[in-house]
């Protein structure tokens, strides 16, 4: 019997163009079986009756196509769109619409080198379907005009459109004929030369309005300036990138003719300054993280199910984990997911609410008790449970996001079985015992790998390091303050540094004026701006400000508070930024500035080395003393121009990787897929316990095999395996439940074709001088027979080996999943056997890339061998 797309296992399913009953029958499917779909148009579907009523009267309004269309858009868990107007179109059907950039691959992209004039004709490049006929007809008066008056000058190619058509051109005119293969289409592109690209668009209905800027790509590949109507999409491209003109045979002719009277030069610097905007904006490269997002983005749709997502800071007051959690709502609402933000009801300041009002958010309030460490419940989080899941219910809410210890939303949460993610940006230990199985916790979000780690270790959940997103007004800020503070900084000249962050002594902020106050001495005219609260420890703000008051320097110092707009001390305003704390996690403030191109001196605290590297792109100062902090800001200022605009341009682009808001979004939406992954993979394990109490009265005696391998007959010295391992170098996780030692660890190997034959491992051993037995069980994850089971001796196992583990073949079909039990046994104290393991990513990009597909909260550094 043949196979139908309904007999496969997929991760997600995309309708592209898919208006017939069959396509909708299939998404049916897909959600039955708790698929994510996706509904993704480059064209206006929607609108195509309008462009042609003939040709497209087969899904027009009131026809069988439009209306499947209409509810495959409707019940897809979100919509990908590629332009304003398609989500315009699609926006009365569905709010979960995402939109992308249209993109082609960075190689096309390269920069071509300047062409003379001299020797040859002016070649202008026409790529355009018959389409256009109706818009190249009206302005073809202007095109011939111009054509007769330089027709010793130029030459014109139609790749698609048939010239002929028209009346003739006096120059010299080549038609090549249209098409369908992309690639061949781009590789063609690539292989040829124009000058000049004529690209006319009318706009005269709603299909024309949806049009991506895809010519602008594609000349762009030939190495020719567009010329374009001065319509949808093109108007909106900076005039310095390309040329525009209306829609009349007149303005056709003006701008042809002002192209071709352009010099050499002038015509390759808009060439150039379009292919940087292209290799910024275009490529499928820095579209990718969008694109990623907006598939992950599907899946989470599907899990919440049109629920909405909580977020409950642990204050009011305008500090920086209240402001980094508003910043993930506000992605979250960016990618069309409803959001609730929700304070505890002690929590009564006005500040978060009217910062809140301002995007449109409101506040609501909940009862419950936080804590900065794990605590054990008590009577309180019960009764606060109780009020929390009947207001949780009425507003329909599938997740919670907390920052710190929420007890009461974390059981909350447990009551209504959904998950709870928590934000913990710095370790505190806690002074009393606690219950783990209380903690309930599905993902630990955490501004430091440094404070991930120690959380993962202590509590066992799977924790992020995430950095606070930095707005595009930051990084829009670069390149005139990098030109403003390269320039050397003599002693004389003015110096303004920013200590920004609530007074207190945990931010040393006296430490930073003493340091200030040494470099006034040592002759630099440093003046300093201290912004944050300055009222909420009052003692320490009187202390810092006796400091400066009994200095001769207090004209060189300004207590401004706090401030609803920070961003104006980095706009040209300072030169350094200052972080002079004991105790910190990931200050957003130096990231803020890193972006920004103001350069950042700091104390060793927290994570900050997991950013700035010294002297790369910041600088660390040698410890917390003033004198170390003086001595790090004096160093900076001895660099030379091109010293300080490598650092300058190094934290920029450290920045530019991992703090815009595009790709933290990325990562937000992969966290709350995560917590979803680990919420039911407690219930998979458990199912699996279950499934092999009794596996001798299930499985008959030949089906079990028992084999020990040597360590020298199965270590994989083949480097293309230890490229696909993909491990992280040296990490393994030994506490917290990680390891092998006391109980067992259970994975989900997902068949991907017809036989699995062997797994590719990471062992290691911590102690390096391991004495028990790993055994391996194979067990059928639906019947609970085991299939296999593979004993080796730890004494051979080295250090840290990637290994083959050849297993008897499992026959079955592509989706079967299978359950790999690893457990340590007959071992001494103290002795730890790791299985080497890599933090999992629900990204698809990544579910192709590895063949072991695990319902647990780490990916195993492994791989499947499949026939």
């Amino acid at each position: 019997m043949l196979s139908t797309v309904y007999d496969y296992v997929y991760d997600m399913a995309v309708f592209y163009r898919s208006c017939e009953q069959a396509d909708y029958n299939f998404l049916k499917h897909c959600k039955a079986k708790e698929i994510p779909t996706v509904y993704l148009s480059d064209d206006n579907m929607l609108e195509f009756y309008k462009t042609d009523p003939k040709t497209f009267a087969y899904i027009a309004p009131g026809t069988p196509a439009y209306e499947t269309t209409c509810k495959i858009i409707s019940e897809s868990d979100s919509t990908i769109s590629y332009s304003r107007a398609i989500t315009k179109s699609c926006s009365q059907y569905t709010d979960r619409i995402m939109e992308c950039s249209t993109n082609i691959p960075a190689k096309y992209l390269s920069v071509r080198n300047l062409r003379s004039y001299s020797d040859r004709k002016i070649r202008f490049g026409v790529f355009s379907g018959n389409v256009r006929r109706e818009i190249f007809s009206k302005i073809w008066d202007g095109i011939v005009k111009f054509a007769e008056e330089y027709k010793d000058k130029i030459e014109i190619e139609f790749w698609g459109i048939d010239p002929s058509e028209f009346e003739p051109l006096p120059c010299f005119v080549k038609h090549v004929g249209f098409s369908h293969s992309y690639d061949l289409y781009l590789k063609r592109l690539s292989e040829s030369y124009f000058d000049f690209q004529i690209c006319p668009l009318e706009n005269v209905n709603e299909t024309d309005k949806s049009k991506s800027p895809i010519k602008y790509l594609e000349g762009a590949i030939t190495g020719a300036v567009g010329i374009f109507s001065n319509r949808l999409p093109y108007y909106k491209l900076d005039n310095t990138c390309c040329l525009r003109a209306e829609n009349t045979p007149e303005a056709w002719y003006n701008i042809l003719c002002k192209a071709i009277n352009m010099s050499e030069e002038e015509r390759y610097q808009i060439y150039l300054n379009s292919i940087a905007d292209l290799q910024r904006n275009y490529t499928t490269e820095a579209n990718s993280i969008s694109f990623l997002t907006a598939l992950d983005a599907a899946v989470l749709h599907g899990k919440l199910n049109k629920r909405k997502i909580a977020f409950v800071p642990h204050e009011s007051l305008l500090g920086g984990a209240t402001l980094h959690i508003f910043r993930h709502l506000r992605l979250m609402k960016s990618l069309c997911f409803d959001v609730v933000l929700c304070l505890p009801e002690q929590c009564r300041q006005p500040d978060l609410p009217e910062y809140a009002e301002k995007y449109g958010i409101n506040v609501e309030y909940i009862p419950c008790r936080r804590a900065t460490s794990p605590v054990n419940r008590t009577e309180e989080d019960y009764k606060n449970a109780e009020k929390i899941v009947e207001w949780a219910k009425e507003n329909n809410i599938g997740l919670f996001h907390s920052v710190t210890f929420n007890t009461s939303v974390a059981l909350a949460a447990q009551m209504m079985g959904i998950p709870h993610v928590a934000t913990l940006h710095q370790y505190y230990a806690s002074d009393k015992p606690f219950n783990k199985d209380e903690v309930n916790i599905q993902a630990i979000h955490s501004s430091s790998n440094r404070y991930a780690l120690e959380w993962n270790k202590v509590l066992g959940v799977p924790a992020y390091r995430m950095v606070c997103p930095v707005s595009d007004e930051f990084f829009n800020y670069y390149n005139k303050n990098k030109t403003f503070n390269v320039q050397r900084t003599e002693k004389s000249e003015r110096v303004d540094i920013i200590l920004s962050g609530t007074l207190q002594p945990r931010k040393n902020q006296l430490g930073g004026i003493k340091a200030a106050l040494i470099l006034l001495k040592r002759g630099y005219d440093v003046h300093v701006s201290l912004i944050g609260y300055d009222n909420l420890v009052q003692d320490y703000a009187a202390e810092c400000r006796d400091e400066i008051e009994k200095s001769k320097y207090a004209d060189h110092f300004e207590i401004v508070g706090f401030t609803n707009e920070p961003e104006v001390y980095y706009n040209q305003n300072s030169q350094i930024l200052l972080c002079a704390a004991y105790d910190e996690s990931m200050p957003q403030t130096i990231l803020q500035a890193m972006a920004a191109g103001v350069f950042v001196v700091s104390t060793n605290c927290g994570g900050v080395s997991e950013i700035i590297k010294n002297n790369y792109n910041g600088f660390i100062a040698d410890g917390n003393e003033p004198e170390d902090m003086a001595d790090a800001i004096e160093r900076l200022l001895k660099l030379d121009a091109q010293e300080r605009s490598n650092v300058l341009e190094n934290a920029h682009d450290t920045l530019y990787a991992i703090g815009r808001e595009e790709f933290v979004r990325s990562e937000l939406v992969n966290i709350y897929n995560m917590a979803f992954e680990n919420l039911s993979s407690a219930s998979i394990v458990r199912e699996t316990i279950k499934n092999e109490t009794a596996p001798a009265s299930v499985v008959p005696a030949k089906n079990i095999t028992q084999k020990t391998i040597p360590a020298d007959a199965v270590t994989i010295s083949s480097p293309r395996y230890k490229n696909e391992l993909n491990y992280d170098e040296g990490f393994a996780i030994v506490n917290g439940g990680r390891n092998l030692v006391g109980h067992d660890r259970f994975y989900t190997i997902t068949m991907r074709t017809g036989t699995l034959e062997a797994i590719l491992l990471r062992f290691g051993t911590e102690s390096q001088s391991c004495t028990g037995k790993l055994k391996l069980t194979f067990i059928m994850e639906k019947t609970g027979v085991i299939i296999d089971c593979v004993e080796i001796d730890a004494q051979k196992i080295n250090y840290v080996t990637d290994y083959r583990i050849n297993i008897t073949p499992i026959c079955g079909k592509s989706g079967d999943r299978i359950i790999m039990k690893a457990s340590y046994e007959t071992f001494n104290k103290n002795e730890y056997l790791c299985i080497y393991e890599k933090k999992r990513s629900l990204r698809l990009i990544d579910r192709l890339k590895y063949k072991l597909n695990f319902k647990s909260s780490y990916r195993i550094a492994g791989y499947g061998i499949f026939r």
